[in-house]
């Protein structure tokens, strides 16, 4: 169910599937991150290819969704020391998926954000990841500036958005 303005749920068509694929992908997140004691590159390699197949199984089953995911706020290079789901990799070509955009954030001098996860192959785009402002519930004036790799994501979710919108 989404939440609007009104307080109301309302469930929009189609909706479910992604709720699902949404609640599984963090679900999985989660088990990767207890598994690793929260460090990225502490998961062993079997753990890593169950992740991957798992992962690499969603994307798949869902191939008219694109899939923007955040690269980890670890300081990390992925390339080295796989974080899920941005390094997924499909298992039949070892290559990209080709609906998974992985998503690392800058700083404002344009330069990737010391604690944000890198990897010249894992990660896709960057994006403004400092001082993002959005609505927040609760908050005195009704936003709050926040930042990481997932507040570049959504940035980047919303450009994917507006492309698909203009070309479909």
């Amino acid at each position: 169910d989404l939440q609007r303005g009104s307080g109301r749920h309302h469930r929009l068509p189609g909706a479910g599937a992604a709720e699902g694929v949404e609640v599984r992908l963090h679900g999985a997140v989660a088990r990767a991150r207890v598994d690793a004691g929260h460090r990225p590159g502490q998961i062993s390699a079997e753990t890593a290819a169950d992740y991957n197949q798992f992962f690499s199984k969603v994307f798949r089953d869902h191939p008219a969704t694109l899939f923007v995911v955040p690269s980890g706020n670890e300081g990390n290079d992925n390339d080295q020391l796989p974080v899920y789901p941005c390094s997924t990799v499909d298992p039949t070509t070892t290559g990209d998926v080709p609906n998974l955009i992985c998503v690392g954030g800058t700083q404002p001098n344009d330069q990737a954000m010391c604690a944000g996860n890198v990897g010249q192959n894992s990660v896709d785009i960057f994006a403004p990841g400092t001082a993002i402002w959005s609505t927040v519930r609760g908050t005195t004036n009704g936003a709050h500036a926040a930042g990481g790799t997932s507040a570049a994501a959504g940035i980047v979710a919303g450009v994917a958005a507006l492309v698909e919108h203009l070309d479909p």
